[in-house]
């Protein structure tokens, strides 16, 4: 058992790192709220300037999920990766540029994926506890992708490749191309 003297002195210690770290999640809320007030200042200029063809030197750089929604920036990220755990999510997401105003980021991402996500039957844990796309999941991202907002507000994100006859060509599609190859396999066309 620890004694009094002890017990008092590492109560203190707790306490001034609680409040130590209590600061630091307050800054840190601080900071994130000035970045995004900066970020969306610097947007809209760029977009009464140059419309939707803002140069890459007004965009955050690797800032690719800044201006879209968790569950897109997850299927997005799932896409192109392989199976990962929900900690690994939250990390990228958060370097990749996705703000938020939740105390504890890693409970929204899990959220996300077990409540929407899997419930809409896109993602599934694999038996490591890690989370891979179903074909929901890529169909889902491939609708996604290629619509205007998605290609406005993740620019770092890849086009899905057009498709013939089974095989994929090099060449990328515009998004009016590919919705048009959508809707047409969606009508049950070739």
């Amino acid at each position: 058992m620890v004694n009094e003297d002890i017990k008092t002195h590492m109560q203190a210690v707790l306490d001034h790192f609680c409040q130590t770290r209590d600061q630091t999640q307050a800054q840190l809320h601080e900071l994130q709220t000035k970045l995004k007030e900066q970020n969306n200042t610097i947007s809209s200029l760029s977009r009464e300037l140059f419309g939707p063809n803002a140069p890459a030197s007004v965009r955050p750089s690797s800032h690719k999920y800044a201006r879209i929604s968790v569950r897109w920036a997850i299927l997005d990220l799932l896409n192109e990766s392989k199976p990962l755990s929900t900690a690994e999510i939250a990390d990228i997401l958060t370097r990749e540029g996705v703000t938020t105003k939740a105390e504890n980021f890693l409970n929204n991402v899990s959220a996300v994926l077990s409540s929407t996500m899997k419930a809409a039957q896109e993602v599934q844990a694999t038996p490591d506890g890690k989370w891979e796309l179903t074909q929901n999941g890529k169909n889902a991202i491939f609708h996604i992708r290629v619509s205007p907002k998605f290609r406005r507000d993740c620019p770092g994100s890849a086009t899905p490749p057009i498709t013939v006859g089974g095989a994929v060509s090099g060449t990328m599609a515009s998004p009016q191309a590919l919705q048009r190859i959508v809707l047409k396999t969606l009508k049950g066309g070739e």
